[in-house]
């Protein structure tokens, strides 16, 4: 895995036409972005806790649903009757040199259908910089002010 490039490149600017005099160099940071590693990737969901509660009687039917791709998601099983569920489900994804980062959504099974409680995603740069990543991540909500909760989530990355 290459980590990042950095490039500066100075732009000269012209701040008013009508007063030449007045000029400034801007620094821009392009970022060259490399192919990620191919591989794979294991991910465990472990639990969530403080659930936004989506039920109106009792509390979540909480399952995740985990994927790189939308056309193929993998999904854990439902906790029934509880806001603070413990999955401990293992996943495995084959990782191309496309795949950038990984969607959690967490939903609330109801008679049909479900209800959204909450999504994440986590770039993978942050597996492929330690080989792991175990921590607690949270489902934002009103723009990441707040939050429906978090999910346990535990990966590693090996190279192919």
């Amino acid at each position: 895995y290459a980590k990042h490039k950095h490039t500066y490149i100075y732009i000269y600017a012209n701040l008013s036409e009508n007063e030449p005099s007045y000029s400034a160099f801007l620094l821009v940071e392009i970022k060259q972005k490399y192919a990620m590693p191919a591989g794979i990737l294991e991910v465990t969901v472990a639990e969530g806790r403080h659930l936004k509660d989506e039920d109106i009687l009792g509390e979540n039917d909480a399952y995740v649903e985990l994927y790189l791709d939308k056309k193929y998601k993998q999904r854990t099983t439902t906790i029934s009757n509880s806001n603070n569920p413990t999955w401990n489900q293992h996943f495995t994804f084959n990782l191309d040199k496309h795949d950038h980062e990984i969607h959690f959504h967490v939903y609330d099974s109801d008679v049909g259908g479900r209800d959204s409680i909450g999504s994440c995603k986590v770039k993978l740069k942050h597996v492929f910089d330690d080989g792991k990543f175990d921590e607690w991540v949270k489902l934002p909500a009103n723009l990441g002010l707040t939050s429906h909760g978090e999910i346990h989530i535990i990966m590693h990355f090996k190279p192919s």
